[in-house]
């Protein structure tokens, strides 16, 4: 081996140099007075070339060629920092332990930058494969598919290496301390060590996975990048502008994630992160239960949680929104989109402002939901919760025990499953009770016509609290412990069950059924109608009303109210008043007792069937207030026939004495008898055993006769016309 001393290599000591044998050596020269320049020429075998001196620059201004299918190697820089610049060939260079600078030049190059110093590295064109030393190295890739591997930066742990794979598809895995690492234009695989990395696929589609107990950074940039990050650290993930795939599913941390724009699927577990879609059909799925916050951006997301208690805001896509499982309590913020909502049992959740048409499914537990204008559909699946939507025609099903719900303008279906409800509405509603049980409180405080369909039957305390609106409304409810029911100004039909219900109507023309039960009915002002079957107290107010008690059960007290009403009892011993008005009084009998009536003001008809009135004075109905404009009909009698009145006055007040007299006037044409009886008044006796003739042999009213007491009335106030 010869070695070639020099400070200038002639052409004659250029042309013995063999490769693999001889040595350059420079002895006198520094690094920028030296330069070696090898003009073409043809090497037999892939040579290898040792340069021992320091800082010296090898440059190859025209390729070196090997034997075809060789390399050129070079061992170069054994001693300091030198810069080496490569061939159009597939160069193949190995660094020393000081800091180099290896340029790859337009082959597929091979660098090492040796042990150790902080070395510059680029491959340049070519598919390049590039390996950092130990020392903090920046490394280019170039225009190839290049191959990086960084080494751990030194011995500190905030050392950090810089590798860029610029053009082409590059693979560059990090190092196990703190790297930079950016992908470039084509489609990179980038892959951190163990320390806190910045990683950036830039543009094309990139597969970028950081894992690491460090904070790393991963980013997509453009392209249709695949992110993962597995380690613990607080990471921060950034997708870009393509359709990005990102998993944060092992990591521990609480990470940030931008998914950017583009049609993103994202899935996450562990920690609490922060996750933000771009405007794209995005997709987001966090599967263990860590406090999130979600914002999603305005496309058509599908968003699925674990229930960690997460903080999610909609954009104003159509999105579609599955909370599974978890006790965390969940807030929901939607959007201006149609969206859809699922929840489950556990935690008590919130959600908020939306203006599309949305759907809210859980299945029990207790939520807040508050609504747009939209029309709502909201299932609460058994559970409670204070439930309020807007102006439109919402459908509410599900509602479970103590829950609040407040509609608005629109024509809303609201049905309760469970327990009690207090329910306000203002627009053409229909409530239901499938639950058969609880005491709902339900206020309409508009002019719709509300359909109200209630029915507490199995409950053992309690019942419902109706409050009606001003339109023409149907309220049913059919519990066994009663309801008070006020009804609005508008036509309203009010049907009760067997429970002991106070009504209230309104100044409309209402229809009220009440069933079994003691109840208290006010219908208020307007032509009302009522029909009752248990008893109680019933005033009809101002108006033609009719009241119809004629199956009622119990002793009641009825008043008619002003106007020209119309009365009906049974057989029960009831105190009746019309009122005011010409009035139409229907007795059915006082049963063991007997009926006390009075007409009130006006030209009033008593309406008596024969054999309901016994001549008795314990069961013969009273007429408290008869004046000579009043009428009497019983039966099918009419007014045929002379009324005698008794002349005498029979002092005793009893009817055996008042049927001794009548006995005494009576022809055999007569239908009717008044006797004047001292402390009593008129006793009018009807022959109504045998309609339209006299009692034989003797022709006299008997005890089997109707008699109407005409209590405080003188035989003055009544004669023929009187009868109808």
């Amino acid at each position: 081996m010869a070695n070639f001393f020099f400070d200038q290599m002639t052409q004659a000591e250029a042309n013995s140099f063999q490769p693999g044998v001889d040595q350059l050596v420079f002895l006198t020269a520094t690094a920028s007075q030296t330069t070696v320049i090898f003009n073409p020429l043809t090497l037999t075998a892939a040579p290898s070339i040792t340069i021992i001196a320091e800082g010296n620059t090898l440059n190859f201004a025209e390729s070196l060629a090997g034997a075809p299918g060789t390399g050129i190697n070079f061992n170069l820089f054994q001693d300091s920092s030198d810069l080496f610049i490569g061939t159009t060939g597939n160069d193949s260079v190995m660094g020393t332990a000081a800091s180099d600078g290896l340029f790859g030049g337009d082959g597929a190059d091979t660098l090492n930058g040796g042990s150790a110093g902080n070395d510059l590295l680029q491959g340049n064109q070519g598919n390049d494969s590039l390996v950092a030393s130990s020392g903090i190295d920046t490394i280019f890739g170039g225009q190839g598919d290049d191959s990086i591997v960084l080494s751990a930066g030194g011995a500190s742990a905030t050392a950090t290496n810089f590798a860029q794979g610029n053009l082409g598809n590059d693979t560059i895995v990090g190092s196990s301390h703190a790297d930079t690492i950016l992908g470039g234009q084509g489609d990179d695989n980038i892959t951190g060590g163990g320390g806190g990395d910045y990683l950036d696929g830039n543009l094309g589609n990139d597969t970028v996975h950081a894992s690491s107990a460090g904070p790393d950074t991963l980013s997509g940039e453009g392209g249709n990048d695949s992110l993962v990050a597995t380690g613990s650290g607080h990471d921060s993930i950034s997708g870009g502008a393509g359709d990005d795939t990102i998993s944060d599913s092992t990591s521990a941390g609480h990470d940030t994630i931008d998914s950017g724009a583009g049609n993103d699927q994202i899935t996450v577990a562990n920690g609490s992160d922060q996750i933000t879609a771009g405007d794209g059909v995005d997709s987001i799925t966090v599967t263990t239960g860590g406090h999130d916050t979600i914002t999603a951006g305005s496309g058509n997301d599908v968003i699925s949680t674990a229930g960690g208690g997460d903080l999610i805001t909609l954009g104003d896509g159509n999105d579609h929104v599955t909370i599974t499982g978890g006790s965390g309590d969940d807030t929901l913020t939607l959007g201006s989109g149609n969206d859809v909502i699922v929840g489950s049992s556990a935690g008590d959740d919130s959600i908020s402002a939306g203006l599309g048409n949305d759907d809210v499914t859980f299945a029990g537990g207790f939520h807040t939901v508050t609504l747009g204008n939209g029309d709502d559909s909201i299932d609460l699946g058994g559970g409670s919760g204070v439930i309020g939507v807007g102006n439109g025609n919402d459908n509410i099903s599900g509602v479970g025990d103590d829950s609040t719900i407040t509609a608005g303008t629109g024509h809303d279906s609201i049905d309760i499953t469970g327990g009690s409800a207090t329910l306000s509405f203002a627009g053409n509603d229909t409530i239901t009770d499938s639950s058969a049980s609880g005491h709902n409180v339900i206020t309409s405080t508009g002019s719709g016509n509300d359909d109200i369909h209630l029915s507490d039957t199995t409950s053992t305390s309690g019942g419902d609290t109706i409050s009606l609106g001003n339109g023409t409304n149907t309220a049913s409810d059919l519990g066994f412990h009663g309801a008070t029911i006020t009804a609005g100004n508008g036509q309203d039909s009010i049907t009760t069950g067997a429970g002991d219900d106070n009504i209230t109507g309104g100044s409309g023309d209402d229809t009220i059924t009440s069933g079994g039960g003691t109840d208290i009915i006010s219908s208020g002002a307007g032509n009302d109608s009522i029909h009752f079957l248990g008893q109680g107290g019933i005033q009809g107010g101002a108006g033609d009303d009719t009241i119809n008690g004629a199956t009622a059960t119990g002793n009641s007290l009825i008043d008619g109210g002003a106007g020209n009403d119309q009365i009906t009892m049974g057989s029960t011993a009831d105190t009746i008043t019309g009122g005011a008005g010409n009035d139409t009084i229907t007795a059915g009998g006082g049963g063991t007792g007997h009926d006390q009536i009075s007409g009130g003001g006006g030209n009033d008809l008593f309406v008596f069937s024969p054999g309901q009135s016994i001549a008795n004075p314990n069961t013969a109905e009273v007429i408290t207030d008869w004046t000579s404009s009043d009428h009497l009909q019983i039966g099918t009698l009419g007014a045929g026939g002379a009324v005698f009145v008794g002349t005498d006055t029979v002092v005793a007040a009893n009817f055996n004495a008042a049927i001794t007299q009548a006995n005494a006037d009576l022809s055999g044409t007569d239908k009717y008898v008044a006797i004047q009886v001292s402390g009593v008044g008129v006793v009018v006796f009807a022959d109504t055993s045998t309609p339209g003739t006299i009692g034989t042999p003797d022709h006299h009213i008997t005890v089997d006769d109707d008699a109407i007491i005409l209590q405080g009335a003188s035989l003055s106030s009544i004669s023929g016309t009187n009868f109808i």
